[in-house]
């Protein structure tokens, strides 16, 4: 995480070329969030989904490179923007999505199979 932290955005170029990648989130989002990094990635369900629920990034639809390129000067020339999606980020990593919270979830269930 700590060399994440040294940098200011994390990208997400997923194509959907099947339907994990369609549906999925990669871990390196979960690393990004924890590192407190804005986000840009393909607005592929998973990542739109995640994206849209914490407010962390901006997306862009597979191949349409030119509004991947607007979303990187974007973010360069809007420093606000760029403070508030790491702020979100990293909030969203402490507050949500994490394996501390998670963990509970599985062993809630498993406990409840085992009933």
């Amino acid at each position: 995480m700590r060399l994440l932290s040294n940098y200011d955005v994390g990208l997400a170029l997923t194509q959907p070329t099947c339907i994990n990648n369609r549906l999925g989130i990669p871990t390196k989002i979960f690393d990004y969030l924890l590192a407190g990094l804005a986000i840009i990635s393909t607005n592929t369900p998973g990542l739109k989904w995640i994206g849209d629920a914490a407010q962390v990034g901006l997306t862009y639809t597979p191949g349409d490179t030119r509004t991947l390129g607007d979303n990187i000067n974007r973010l360069a020339r809007n420093g606000e923007l760029l403070r508030q999606l790491k702020k979100n980020a990293r909030a969203a990593a402490l507050e949500s999505y994490n394996w501390d919270l998670e963990k509970q979830k599985l062993l809630s269930l498993y406990r409840e199979m085992i009933q």
